[in-house]
């Protein structure tokens, strides 16, 4: 539970500072200049902050990015149940071409599906990443409670190194 809640000094910090923030998994070494960069890619401006600040902070670093439909929001609908049979097909397609679309208008990345921070954390791990790097936004009350954002579960379940960055 103690991971899950923010009370920690590191999740303030990811959840309130101005400048970007570097998170380590708990006994890690302080990292070399990373040769790998996989970035989060949610095509929000804060999303294209934190890409632009690994490419222009580590230009000799491989970047890749990184977009996750979470399950469900490839079809437009919230559950399955709540869409006639026949349009989850087609409308998980058009979701799939819009995303695959904005991601090549980006310089390309990797389209995949699932739950966000898992997705992320295995291709990182696939891709032996030495750093990621995502922008957040804020979301609410909640996600000051609790570490349920896909940026809360990153930064406390990441053995790679995290950068956050996030608008004022």
């Amino acid at each position: 539970m103690e991971k899950r809640v923010l009370g920690s000094v590191a999740a303030a910090a990811v959840r309130h500072s101005a400048v970007p923030v570097l998170t380590l998994g708990h006994g890690a070494p302080v990292p070399a200049p990373p040769r790998r960069i996989l970035a989060l890619q949610d095509f929000s401006d804060e999303a294209q902050r934190a890409v632009h600040l690994a490419r222009t902070q580590f230009p000799e670093a491989e970047v890749e990015q990184l977009h996750v439909l979470p399950h469900g929001t490839a079809t437009g609908f919230r559950s399955p149940r709540s869409a006639p049979y026949s349009l989850l097909p087609l409308r998980r397609q058009r979701r799939l071409m819009e995303s695959r679309r904005r991601l090549e208008a980006l310089g390309g990345g990797v389209l995949l599906e699932g739950d966000p921070a898992g997705v992320a954390l295995a291709r990182a791990a696939a891709m032996r990443a030495d750093l990621i790097v995502m922008g957040r936004s804020a979301k609410g009350i909640w996600e000051g409670l609790f570490f349920g954002s896909v940026a809360g579960r990153m930064v406390t379940l990441s053995p790679i190194p995290v950068l956050s960055t996030r608008r004022r």
